[in-house]
């Protein structure tokens, strides 16, 4: 059985999740002030308000799909101020380091 191919590291995911929500949504605006969501959530903010807003956008059906993968994508690994700026692909990625 051949060795499975190495994973994008979460920085490169991270950029990966940045370029799809550019592509879906078209306005950098928009892109920068989900990454400032992602980024000062507190703990009571929640991925599914994200996807929430983003069934309310109204986007044709593939949209919409693409949309949601991009922000769990982003989720996973834009920086979280309560993770020190760290994702939480970063975090579990160290603590599999540390044990």
């Amino acid at each position: 059985m051949p060795p499975n191919p190495p994973q994008p590291s979460p920085l490169a995911m991270a950029d990966i999740a940045e370029q799809q929500l550019l592509d879906i949504l078209h306005d950098p605006k928009a892109v920068a002030a989900i990454k400032s969501y992602i980024f000062e959530e507190d703990g009571t903010a929640k991925l599914q308000e994200l996807l929430r807003g983003a069934l309310d956008m109204k986007l044709p059906r593939a949209d919409c799909d693409r949309l949601v993968d991009a922000l769990q994508l982003a989720w996973n690994h834009f920086p979280h101020s309560r993770l020190d700026g760290q994702s939480p692909a970063q975090a579990f990625q160290r603590l599999g380091k540390i044990s």
